[in-house]
């Protein structure tokens, strides 16, 4: 069995760490890989770069014809082009960069699709793959329109009821490029046998109660991260390693945009609101995961350390550790990767009860799940795991360990391949 597993990178992010990590799995239990990807930065050898779909260059007079409608429709534009007030991401993939005949005339049984953002394979172009197709939704773009996700602020149903006219959030103004998008993955993936693979619940309830996709096979395959990386060690010798301040209660956050609008689906807002809120603000100590921006720290009301950009794991494994309370105050989290890592470091972690995260938090036992999107609860959530700390590291690293299991993980991964090779040459076991 050869499967072509799909993502725009290879470095950076969720989306590409499980592409990779799945990738280097499979071909340790023994099933050939491959990470077909178009940004390559890593020497990992079983990551190539993907053929690039052959562009049909616009004729220059025609070039020149849409440059000078551009600019006398400039002026009138900002009255009819989409914008929106939710911080959401937004793809359309009308284009493709990858040549899909390429892949088709390949010797993969089946491609693995992960995340296509960045216009990496087109609806049109997903619908001509011809090998049996399986999709993970590292988001939920696939079910939505040109959302990464639905705007849970708003109450968002137009993935379950088709995007109308008439449905549209109060946020989005000019052409519904939303329902744009939905029309084309309806016209092209409606009826396509894809199978889909949902890293949590909430992401699975989202799949099967789509409009589009409700009637395929979708599959709970949790993630994963490697716990020979991330696991409990030397606390205090670490903060005195990094001149972290003794005495301080020290928390941990890693995402720093948006930090005025409560739409911001990472959570900064509600963040930077609960730290204003705690008792003894001067107690605490915050490590800020990956770089950050002056309007971020400028927000701040508590001391804080700024690590940079991160791409090693056991640096990464050492500032949850320094930690005594991992904060993701996500509003939309497909899983919580960051969530996962700092269990298995043994670090309870203080989130919403909403989304992807609830299949990592059990309240009170390896975290806390404050009431969606409740500053109080969740200033009193950072309380409850830093108060609390220590006496949850076992069950935060057997929580980790338990649920999700590599082997486990990757076994379903497999059989799933099997399963869907199978059915796809009409059950025969040749």
């Amino acid at each position: 069995m050869k499967v072509l597993e799909v993502n725009f990178r290879d470095w950076g992010g969720g989306s590409p760490n499980m592409a990779v990590m799945i990738t280097r799995e499979l071909n340790r239990l023994g099933v050939e890989a491959t990470l077909g990807v178009y940004e390559m930065k890593t020497s990992h050898s079983f990551v190539m770069r993907l053929p690039e779909k052959k562009q049909i260059k616009t004729p220059f007079i025609i070039w020149l014809a849409k440059k000078a409608v551009r600019k006398v429709t400039k002026p009138f534009r900002k009255y009819f082009e989409f914008r929106t007030e939710s911080l959401i991401a937004y793809e359309t993939n009308f284009k493709s960069r990858i040549d899909v005949n390429w892949i088709n005339a390949s010797d993969f049984d089946i491609v693995h699709l992960h995340s296509l953002n960045g216009d990496l394979i087109s609806i049109k172009d997903i619908a001509r793959i011809q090998k049996p197709v399986i999709w993970t939704l590292h988001d939920s773009w696939p079910c939505c329109g040109a959302e990464h996700y639905q705007n849970v602020l708003e109450n968002d149903m137009r993935y379950q009821e088709g995007y109308t006219k008439k449905n549209k959030p109060a946020s989005t103004k000019g052409i519904d490029l939303c329902r744009k998008v939905w029309l084309q993955k309806k016209k092209y993936l409606a009826g396509k046998p894809i199978v889909f693979t949902a890293p949590s619940v909430w992401e699975l309830e989202t799949c099967k109660a789509s409009m589009l996709f409700s009637k395929n096979r979708c599959e709970l395959i949790h993630n994963f991260v490697y716990t020979e990386e991330f696991y409990p060690k030397d606390k205090f010798g670490l903060r005195k390693n990094l001149c972290i301040p003794s005495g301080k209660k020290i928390l941990g956050f890693g995402a720093h945009y948006g930090v005025d609008n409560p739409k911001s689906v990472k959570g900064s807002y509600y963040l930077i609101e609960a730290l204003k809120r705690l008792k003894n603000k001067d107690d605490y100590f915050l490590v800020v995961f990956g770089p950050s921006t002056p309007e971020f720290t400028s927000k701040l009301d508590i001391e804080y350390f700024e690590s940079k950009a991160i791409y090693n794991n056991q640096i990464l494994s050492c500032l949850y550790n320094i930690c005594d309370c991992f904060v993701n105050p996500t509003v939309v989290e497909s899983f919580g990767l960051t969530t996962l890592e700092a269990i298995s470091c043994g670090i309870p972690v203080a989130a919403f009860d909403a989304t992807g995260t609830k299949d990592i938090i059990v309240h009170k036992e390896n975290g806390y799940l404050a009431r969606p999107y409740d500053i109080d609860d969740l200033r009193d959530g950072i309380e409850f795991c830093v108060k609390n700390s220590f006496s949850m590291k076992e069950k935060c690293v057997s929580l980790a360990r338990t649920n999700f299991d590599k082997d486990a993980i990757m076994r379903q991964y497999i059989d799933l391949y099997e399963d869907v090779l199978k059915n796809a040459s009409g059950g025969s076991d040749e």
